[in-house]
Parts: C-alpha cells; structure tokens; sequence
C-alpha cells in the first residue's frame, strides 16, 4: 500500500479540501482591524474634533470612579466599567473602535440572511464591509462622532431584527441606541412611517424636502416653538453656536440625501429581483432621513443626517448585489481587501 495515498487519499490529496478565500478574507480583516483599533485608540488628541472632548471626558471618569452625567447614561456606564479597572484612555478608545467594527460585521451577516443565501451571502458581507470602510460616516464614527456612530450601529440592528420578527431582540437594541446618543428618539419615531406603507414614506420625503427647501420647516419650528412655549427653535439653533459652520438650508446636504436613494432605486429598476429588497431598504433609508428634513437648517446639521447617511452603505451595497452576484467570490474579495487601504488612508490624511 502506498503509504502517501493512504494517509492523503487518491492522488495524495484526498484528504485535503479546497482553500477557501473567505478563510484568508477573515483573518486579513481581524489583523486589520485590530492595527486600526490600536491606531483609533494611540490616536493624537488633535486627530478628531471630539478627540480631546472624550480624552478629557474619560479622565473624569477615571479619577471621580464616577459617572459625571456629561452624556448619554449607556456611553457613561462603559466609560465607568472601564475606568473600575483603571484602564487608560487609549484601551477605552481602542475598545470603542473594536466594538465600532464588531457591530458591523454583525449587521453585516444580518443583511445578508435576509437579501441573500449561500455564496451570495458570503459576497454580500464582503460588499457591506467595503461600503463601510470606503464610506467617510464610518472614518467619523471611528474617530470623532463616536456615540453618535454607535448608537447609529446598534439602530440599524434593531430594524433588521424588527424586520425579521425579532420584537424584544429590536427593542434591546433600540434602548442601547438610545442609551448612547440622543438622535437615536428622532430616528425611532421616524420609522414608524414605514407602518403607513412605503408609498406614504416616498410622498412625505418629497413634501418634507420641498419645505425644508423652501424654508418652511425652520419657519415651522420657530412658529411652534413660539405657540407652544416649549423654545424648540432656540436650543437647536443655538447648538455649538459661534462655530465656524454653514448653517442654514443646505441644498448640498440634500442633494446628496435624495441621490443615494435614486442610485439603488435605479439599480432595482435593472434588476427585479432584487427591487423589493431596495424597495425596503430605501423607506428605512428615507424615515430615519425625515430629523434632518426638520432641523437640517441648524448648526452641524449633518448630525441629523448621519444616521441615514451611514445605512446607505446598506442601501447601496444591496443595489450592486445583482452585479456582485454574477461574479466569482475570489473576484469579490479583492475590492473588499483594498477598502481597507482607503481606510487607512483616510486615518492617515486625518
């Protein structure tokens, strides 16, 4: 008997299978995502315009072993479980970006049980992950709108657990949303718009943009806060006030909101198959957009805007899914791993 056939079967290979790239795409992005974790968490405090904000923010915390009540209760009990082990800033950074990248990869695999299936869902995280890490949102919640990203992150869990018929499972993630950054309440009220149906969705995005174009909301709101005594108006005109940031209407800003769903609207237009997941995705991607329609005119009003900005690597990535699906998953992986690269160039150009 040959000993090299009987130990590694016919041909002396029987026993080994096949290498499978998804493997090497794994741990390729566990060896990168831990270099820029380390990096997010050694950063500068000049790298980030709320860097030196949560540096000092953390120091307060470690040296009162308390919780100041400086932000949202759910960030402040992580600052205080890592401040009980007198850790140092740069491991609660760090965490907070291993944690930022966790949370995608998770979301990830949602999405792609609910538009894909075998293979096609392996391509789909791939895709998902790339849109993120080439998106600017993602760089800003890595490194400046830190609980804002988060709470954006645990949001988007909830809508596809909610999607899945998952209620306490959306509800959980709903409250943590809540717990670490306060937009979070705008954008749960909004998706109760998908309720009425996606067409009552599409109609009152095109009436909100028309107003918020024409100056109404803001006249709205100050003609609200005027009957109602509650001074609306003022607390969020009044934000960061004295920046150096164009407040006002901003067309820019909503231009760039109606084109990302036009893009994957017109992909699901080529593509049938594919058009009710775009469908869904879109009237999630203009609900929780409805908080800007309204306050979009105020200081640093992208803030009301970054959580539909960032679910657009969702949005875009199922509108390139009957492309991707067409072509092989080594083909997919390559794009995936220069994403990556784009990164880190973006950290570096920071």
């Amino acid at each position: 008997m040959n000993d090299a056939t009987d130990l590694n079967g016919v041909g002396g290979g029987g026993w080994r299978r096949p290498l499978d790239p998804f493997a090497f795409f794994y741990l390729f992005v566990f060896i990168q995502v831990s270099l820029v974790a380390v990096w997010v968490g050694l950063r500068p405090p000049n790298i980030g315009t709320d860097t030196a904000n949560y540096l000092s923010f953390y120091n307060d915390v470690l040296s009162c072993q308390c919780m100041p009540g400086e932000f949202e209760v759910g960030f402040e009990v992580v600052a205080y479980l890592f401040a009980l082990f007198d850790s140092g800033s740069a491991a609660f950074l760090c965490s907070l970006s291993l944690l930022n990248f966790i949370l995608v990869l998770w979301v990830s695999s949602k999405a792609a049980r609910y538009y894909s299936s075998g293979r096609d869902s392996r391509k789909f995280i791939l895709v998902v992950m790339a849109a993120f890490l080439v998106s600017p949102f993602f760089l800003n919640s890595q490194i400046n709108i830190i609980r804002q990203g988060l709470s954006a992150l645990f949001l988007f869990h909830a809508v596809f657990d909610m999607r899945n018929g998952r209620t306490l499972r959306a509800l959980v993630w709903s409250l943590l949303s809540l717990s670490f950054h306060f937009t979070a309440a705008l954008s749960l009220l909004s998706l109760f718009l998908l309720l009425l149906g996606r067409r009552v969705v599409l109609v009152s995005t095109v009436l909100m943009f028309l107003a918020y174009a024409s100056g109404g909301t803001e006249a709205f709101v100050i003609y609200f806060s005027n009957v109602s005594g509650l001074d609306i108006y003022s607390r969020i005109s009044g934000y960061a006030a004295g920046a150096e940031y164009k407040a006002g209407v901003r067309l820019d800003f909503a231009a760039f909101s109606i084109a990302i769903p036009v893009l994957a609207k017109l992909a699901g237009h080529f593509q049938r198959s594919y058009s009710e997941y775009i469908d869904w995705a879109v009237g999630v991607y203009l609900s929780i957009l409805m908080p800007f329609w309204f306050f979009g005119w105020a200081n640093y009003s992208d803030r009301f805007a970054f959580t539909a900005w960032l679910f657009a690597s969702i949005v875009l990535s199922i509108g390139l899914m009957p492309l991707v699906r067409k072509l092989s998953l080594g083909v997919v992986i390559v794009p995936s791993l220069l994403s990556f690269f784009v990164f880190w160039g973006y950290l570096i150009s920071k």
